[in-house]
């Protein structure tokens, strides 16, 4: 039997990524994050660049983004500001377990395969980097 990772993805209460939702901008904007600014959570590359392994699939809609660890998910939402609104606006993060086999890593995110995980937590959004 396989031993499954975790994943951690940012979510709106009905299980919507942030940027689906509008989490994320709204949050950006509630903590006076303009344009390209250095904590703009946008500036990092898309999942259509960043997991080569997606684009050799042909980009299968099933997988979805998420982050190997908390630490990772920091490296993204590197921005307190952001964080603490995005949890003012109800995003939390949820705590996935999946077979490495339903996982595709990139350097800054992964993509996995949300119908096969298997959701064992679901927190608030860290606002204190650990």
């Amino acid at each position: 039997m396989e031993i499954e990772m975790k994943v951690y993805r940012l979510e709106s209460a009905k299980g919507q990524g942030i940027f689906n939702a509008g989490i994320v901008y709204d949050a950006r904007a509630a903590a006076g994050v303009e344009g390209d600014d250095a904590q703009c959570p946008y500036r990092h590359p898309s999942p259509y660049t960043d997991v080569p392994a997606w684009e050799e699939r042909g980009y299968p809609r099933d997988f979805f983004c998420g982050f190997r660890d908390v630490p990772h998910l920091l490296r993204w939402f590197d921005s307190e500001a952001i964080r603490v609104e995005m949890g003012k606006l109800g995003a939390v993060m949820k705590v996935f377990e999946v077979a490495p086999a339903d996982v595709l890593e990139g350097e800054m995110q992964i993509m996995f395969r949300k119908a096969a995980a298997t959701l064992v937590d679901t927190l608030p959004v860290p606002t204190v980097a650990t």
